[in-house]
């Protein structure tokens, strides 16, 4: 049996592991020279960092923590995590933890909390389908609008009355059915919290890429194959009606398959198709996606907060994260650190066509005012913008992300999973990682089942 798996990042790239391991015949496809998607390694001044922070916590799935260990063969570090939310001078822990954000609140401010939170409590209001809507109902008016609406709107460009409350779930780590009071009550008491290991962040010697690459050798050794800065054209049900038998690339070669995996984009996934007139398929629902500008510094820094990301919910400051890739690996005795500044934006935004040198001008100065590195002095600084980095989670998400689904559910050996198949905001890299271990496990089962029947 032959798989087409479409896109080699850490779900892809999972998959064919787990299938080329049962000695399925795999070919991955990626338009990208290198695997590891949006979670790949960069070079930057001899050192190698991520296209963003990428979090891998291979301690609460048993699955995910042996295969990530027995990949990197003990080249890895652990860490700590240690991220914030940075408001004026003020820094909680991310994500939210409540009973850390009454702690931190002055007086005033302790008192509005707690009459929003006595308010839900005695005339809770009605539930809705938004994250504004979500958070008031189990925080109060007050903690939603100093805590989320800001950053709402430069996370997503929107108000949280047009962001779907999956957003606020996930970012909070429930899903609902607790007044207020039961909600600090139960973080109080140890509750909302993990129970099948221990965390264990992981971070590889020599950055993300390390793990991905050593997946595609296990890959190849197992027989895969790696089609790599490669186009596809179209795929087609050329045998018969609704089953995918061929993929055309860019470079004329064409491949015949008996199933096809993919974990790109939906939409990106849509346009290989053509309809019964020879144009291609036109999406029955629409995504919206945020961009992400990033801002790398290479700098000498006299004094710092520890903690590898800060995300600025303060409406003054334009970026969105810092992240210091030193915190990574902090057994390091480095003469220098690498910051990553964030602006999440729209491509029409006017920072999106700035010059680097507008865009560092304004990132240094925007850094300055968190107050994180004091006496920071940046050496260089390199700039990179990424397209369509981040799926928008507003009201009509979920309808429109269904009805793609069901548009494309008319092919009947395709199989769509990964981060854009996901509802979940968190979606770290061990969520990836067991969603590859998650559908090769199904797939082999439907195999198993199909072999047994035709038996």
């Amino acid at each position: 049996m032959k798989v087409a798996i479409i896109g080699a990042g850490p779900t892809g790239l999972t998959v064919a592991h787990q299938l080329s391991e049962k000695n399925l015949q795999v070919d991955i496809y990626d338009s990208a020279p290198m695997v590891g998607g949006f979670a790949k390694s960069i070079t930057l001044w001899g050192r190698n960092v991520e296209i963003g922070p990428h979090f891998l916590d291979a301690g609460n799935i048993p699955q995910v923590h042996d295969l990530v260990l027995g990949a990197l063969n003990g080249q890895y570090t652990t860490y700590r995590r240690k991220t914030f939310i940075v408001i004026g001078n003020k820094r909680f822990f991310y994500p939210p933890v409540i009973t850390d954000i009454l702690k931190k609140m002055n007086v005033a401010q302790l008192c509005l909390a707690a009459g929003g939170l006595i308010k839900q409590t005695i005339a809770p209001a009605k539930p809705a389908k938004t994250a504004e809507a979500f958070v008031t109902q189990h925080l109060g008016a007050h903690l939603y609008r100093y805590f989320f609406c800001n950053f709402s709107k430069k996370l997503w460009g929107l108000d949280g009355g047009m962001v779907s409350d999956v957003f606020a779930k996930s970012l909070l780590g429930f899903s609902g059915g607790y007044s207020p009071l039961k909600i600090i009550y139960k973080k109080f008491s140890g509750g909302f919290t993990r129970t099948v290991q221990q965390s264990k962040y992981v971070y590889p010697l020599n950055g993300l890429t390390t793990l991905w690459e050593a997946l595609k050798q296990k890959i190849q050794q197992q027989g895969g194959k790696f089609y790599l800065s490669s186009s596809i054209n179209e795929m087609a049900c050329m045998k018969k009606p609704g089953k995918i038998s061929h993929i055309f690339i860019n470079d004329g070669t064409i491949n015949e398959y008996d199933h096809v995996i993919s974990t790109i984009p939906i939409l990106s996934l849509i346009a290989y198709f053509k309809n019964s007139s020879g144009g291609y398929l036109q999406p029955a629902g629409h995504i919206n996606f945020r961009s992400d500008i990033l801002v790398y510094l290479k700098v000498q820094l006299d004094d710092a907060v520890a903690g590898q990301c800060f995300y600025c919910y303060s409406e003054t400051i334009k970026i969105t994260r810092v992240t210091n890739f030193n915190e990574f690996t902090p057994d390091k005795e480095l003469d220098f650190a690498i910051l990553l500044l964030e602006f999440w934006c729209s491509d029409e935004d006017e920072i999106w066509y700035a010059t680097d040198a507008e865009i560092n001008r304004m990132a240094v100065a925007e850094l300055q005012k968190t107050g994180i590195y004091p006496g920071l002095k940046v050496l260089d600084n390199c700039i990179k913008k990424v397209k369509n980095a981040f799926q928008i989670p507003n009201l009509d998400l979920t309808e429109n992300r269904d009805k793609l689904t069901e548009q494309l559910s008319f092919f009947q050996n395709l199989h769509i999973t990964g981060r854009n198949a996901s509802v979940n905001f968190n979606y770290g890299m061990e969520n990836a990682i067991k969603d590859g271990i998650d559908l090769a496990a199904t797939f082999l089962a439907g195999i198993n089942t199909q072999l047994v029947a035709n038996a």
